[in-house]
């Protein structure tokens, strides 16, 4: 699907979920400067370690800031 970079931002909505904001270059991509943005949720495991994020181009659902 992609490789991903070595950098990324998290994000805290009100909602209380975490986000991960990074940039990923699509796999057979040659350019070495075409990135494409990505947001997926993070999610923990029960001792409160970070699941493996999975590079996805589905993104993420409305969280919506009231």
């Amino acid at each position: 699907m992609a490789t991903g970079a070595g950098h990324h931002s998290v994000l805290t909505a009100p909602s209380g979920k975490y986000y991960i904001v990074y940039h990923r270059r699509p796999l057979g991509e040659t350019d070495r400067n075409h990135r494409v943005v990505c947001i997926d949720e993070l999610r923990f495991d029960p001792q409160g370690f970070i699941v493996p994020v999975v590079i996805t181009s589905a993104g993420v659902a409305r969280d919506a800031i009231r």
